[in-house]
């Protein structure tokens, strides 16, 4: 009887200094030198300052981390973060915290906010982490409810919300996939990579539809402004938006492709605006490429084509117009067609190669084209008017081809283009 009780005693007394063993390391593991110990952690992973709020180690099963900051190399404690998350969820115990060299095998990131600054040519100026560790040791991370914000000196930012994405370790790459819900931006895909040995990365956006405003666009980070100035859309259109990053690269790369289905647009330059446009829209590393765009403008139709460059001192924007159809009387103002010629009524159809060579903003211009006036109405008699298209060196003309049938008092009467008068 009394060894039973001898026994009792000894397992109650286990069974209390378990508990108090327990509670201890809970509390050490919850304390602000597991905190440190966690942040020393990560630094060592990421090889930049890492601050943590507090820690919540579990003996066994899922740690947290709340408060987590990561700072650029070389920042002093307390300055601005470059990413802020408000909840680390991670599949490691207290054992694994104590062995020191522990990786998770998968790590959920909840309210996680990334902030990339770039220079005003596109260079990334946000040093990121060069992680220590081998990449195919790296964890699987889930994104919850993220946030990117994109900041280009002299630019307005691109703050894009409600991010979901998952970042997965692919033979020494990591490989994202994911999506985006932004109340301005619509909804998204987003794919992407990145090869830590190599420093670089890539980030795809995709939607089937946006709609596009021209302050959407002018928010685009990398894209030059004056690309926004001579080419305007607004309306429905799939977009696509590339971003890569590669180290030692003068400037990161970027690509947009839009396909209007149904949205307005405006090249400036030509003075075009297009109605119901469909085709496609390519703007990359400062090369806008307009392909089989066509659409309707002043009751009759406009096709074009071109190649705007704007990498060189000097910007060459070149364009393939045809046009059908459009009415005299609704030409707009800036290509001054003489009243003699629109009082007759009738349709413009034609096509010309144009070239426009713009330098601190001013112009100069190439190319030639034909037209034709048809429907247009003189003494009960319909007549045959035709055009020859050529450069006045701040603009375009038409003058009349010497074989037409208008009437001796309108002959030698042109029109102008981009403000150009109707005669030298």
């Amino acid at each position: 009887m009394r060894g039973r009780r001898i026994l009792l005693v000894t397992l109650v007394l286990l069974v209390v200094v378990a508990g108090a063993v327990v509670l201890a390391a809970r509390s050490y593991l919850s304390s602000d030198g597991a905190r440190r110990a966690v942040a020393a952690r990560l630094e060592a992973i990421a090889g930049m300052p890492v601050e943590v709020d507090a820690a919540d180690i579990a003996v066994t099963g899922d740690s947290r981390l709340r408060g987590l900051r990561l700072l650029e190399a070389g920042a002093a404690a307390g300055a601005t973060p470059w990413a802020t998350v408000e909840e680390v969820r991670a599949d490691l115990s207290a054992w694994d915290v104590l062995r020191g060299d522990a990786v998770p095998r998968e790590v959920t990131l909840a309210g996680a906010v990334v902030t990339l600054r770039f220079d005003r040519t596109g260079k990334l100026l946000t040093r990121l982490p060069e992680t220590k560790a081998d990449s195919g040791a790296l964890p699987v991370l889930h994104i919850e409810r993220g946030q990117v914000t994109l900041h280009q000196e002299g630019r307005p930012e691109m703050v894009v919300r409600g991010v979901t994405a998952d970042l997965r370790p692919e033979e020494g790459r990591l490989r994202l996939t994911g999506s985006v819900s932004d109340d301005y931006w619509g909804d998204w895909s987003a794919e992407g990579g990145a090869d830590p040995a190599a420093k670089a990365f890539f980030a795809t956006l995709k939607t089937p539809r946006a709609d596009v405003t021209e302050e959407k666009l002018r928010r685009l980070p990398f894209v030059p402004a004056k690309v926004w100035d001579e080419v305007k859309t607004s309306g429905p259109t799939p977009v696509e938006f590339t971003y890569r990053h590669e180290a030692g690269a003068t400037a990161d790369r970027y690509r947009v492709v839009l396909e209007p289905d149904g949205a307005a647009l405006d090249v400036t330059a030509i003075a075009l605006h297009v109605e119901a446009v469909r085709g496609r829209v390519v703007v990359e590393d400062d090369v806008v490429r307009l392909t089989g765009l066509h659409g309707q403008a002043l009751g009759g139709t406009l096709r074009t084509d071109g190649v705007l460059d704007f990498r060189a001192k000097e910007d060459r924007l070149e364009f393939d117009v045809k046009a059908e159809g459009l009415a005299l009387r609704d030409l707009p103002r800036e290509w001054e067609i003489p009243e003699g010629l629109k009082n007759l009524g009738g349709r413009l159809t034609g096509k010309a190669k144009l070239v426009v060579l713009v330098d601190d903003g001013k112009a100069r211009t190439a190319g030639d084209g034909d037209a034709r006036i048809t429907g247009a109405v003189l003494a009960g008699k319909e007549a045959d008017i035709r055009l020859r298209l050529h450069p006045t060196g701040r603009g375009f003309r038409f003058n009349q081809a010497p074989a037409t049938s208008l009437p001796s008092p309108l002959r030698g009467e042109g029109l102008g283009v981009r403000g150009e008068p109707a005669g030298d």
